[in-house]
């Protein structure tokens, strides 16, 4: 491949798959840019095993996303040079967003995939229990990946046209 091809196909993937690598409109939000990002769906994950793993299993992810919250929030506020009224106004944004986008959201997809599949499961005559047990976990958890995106895209949307007009500072996501 020449450099001028190459070139051409790093920017073609670069304006094409801007969901895998973050959100376009993200600068230098570490948090926001995979591998971090998935971090933050841990809760969902969580969720997600709750049918078939102990509940300490479940503890940690949901820890892990916690985690990834609080530590998103304070490296936001720290990263930038903000007076006592601001710093406090993008705290809350982020935390508020965060959230939003990697915790109730997901979870609650999660929880909803899980459930629907476990009913139709349970709806049918004969079903083996190692399909129930991991038929929910599963779809569940293949959800999470193709969902991902459009949820925070709708949790910015949300922010956007209603927390966000509160404050006059300008959009820090």
């Amino acid at each position: 491949m020449e450099a001028k091809e190459l070139q051409t196909y790093r920017g073609f993937i670069k304006d094409h798959f801007h969901w895998l690598l973050g959100s376009r409109n993200v600068h230098h939000d570490l948090f926001r840019m995979l591998p971090l990002r998935i971090l933050g769906y841990g809760y969902a994950v969580g969720v997600g095993l709750r049918f078939r793993f102990c509940q300490n299993v479940q503890d940690s992810f949901k820890a892990v996303a916690i985690s990834f919250v609080v530590c998103h929030t304070l490296n936001k506020v720290q990263n930038e040079m903000f007076t006592t009224k601001q710093m406090v106004v993008v705290a809350a944004d982020t935390l508020a967003f965060d959230t939003l986008a990697f915790l109730l959201l997901p979870t609650l997809t999660t929880y909803s995939v899980s459930r629907m599949v476990r009913s139709y499961i349970k709806k049918r005559k004969h079903y083996s229990k190692s399909l129930m047990h991991w038929a929910p976990i599963l779809a569940s958890l293949l959800v999470l990946p193709i969902v991902a995106c459009p949820l925070e895209a709708f949790a910015e949307r949300i922010m956007t046209t209603s927390v966000r007009t509160l404050y006059s500072l300008p959009v820090v996501h």
